[in-house]
């Protein structure tokens, strides 16, 4: 992989959270009212949970990126294993906070459904596989 495609990727990874939290308010907007009706059947259920899935990735990708943004605005060397338990920190508290939310909108009009609390932990869960493989395993995007 030469530099300007690392470059490229570094960037893609930085945005990523952006573009996923920006498809994810299009979703809710505009996408969830006209296919969210019980009537399409597969769609409907996905654009269901689909939310859920998208704020645990998002937040721990986000994560993801802060810390490494802070080592190395900071100039620190720190140990992998460090690294690994901030990011899986992260997880926890994503994990932590939006199945709160999930279980405390119950009587504000949004529908509870446990279906949201897996979606909530597969999307947290996988944006924390990516944070670490992109932190650790790629040394171009290591120090974002």
């Amino acid at each position: 992989m030469n530099i300007t495609t690392k470059k490229i990727s570094k960037k893609l990874f930085t945005f990523l959270p952006a573009i996923i939290f920006i498809s994810d308010e299009l979703i809710a907007t505009y996408i969830r009212p006209v296919f969210g009706l019980r009537k399409f059947g597969l769609i409907s259920n996905i654009l269901g949970w689909l939310p859920n899935f998208n704020a645990g990735l998002g937040m721990t990708l986000l994560g993801g990126i802060i810390i490494s943004e802070v080592v190395n605005k900071v100039k620190v060397k720190i140990e992998v294993k460090l690294k690994i338990a901030l990011i899986l920190f992260v997880l926890i508290m994503t994990i932590f906070l939006l199945v709160r939310h999930e279980i405390n909108q119950i009587g504000t009009g949004l529908c509870y459904d446990i279906a949201d609390i897996y979606a909530t932990i597969i999307g947290s869960i996988l944006g924390t596989l990516i944070s670490i493989r992109y932190n650790l395993k790629n040394p171009v995007l290591a120090n974002i």
